[in-house]
């Protein structure tokens, strides 16, 4: 599967409610394509974030609408960041 398709996949996850698998599908596109440790740590930062709010959101401790508006940003977070690992394997790729 190209880098594209895989892409792809990740982003029908997220847009059809299965973010657990993006999640899980995007860190495994971050190690394969991004050729930095920089990046690795940021989709494990990103997944981290993540599953911190929908702990919260389980648990009802927290404002839900707030909630949402911090999942929503963490998951823009991640689709930039496979745009950046695109771009970057795109590049190398040329020379």
């Amino acid at each position: 599967m190209t880098i594209l398709e895989r892409k792809k996949q990740i982003k029908t996850l997220v847009a059809t409610g299965n973010v657990h698998e993006a999640i899980k599908r995007a860190m495994d596109f971050v190690e394969d394509f991004g050729q930095s440790n920089n990046l690795t740590n940021e989709i494990v930062l990103i997944s981290s974030n993540f599953f911190d709010v929908q702990r919260l959101k389980n648990m009802d401790i927290a404002d839900f609408a707030e909630l949402s508006r911090q999942q929503n940003r963490i998951l823009l977070r991640m689709l930039t960041l496979l745009d950046e690992v695109e771009t970057m394997f795109a590049l190398t790729s040329a020379e």
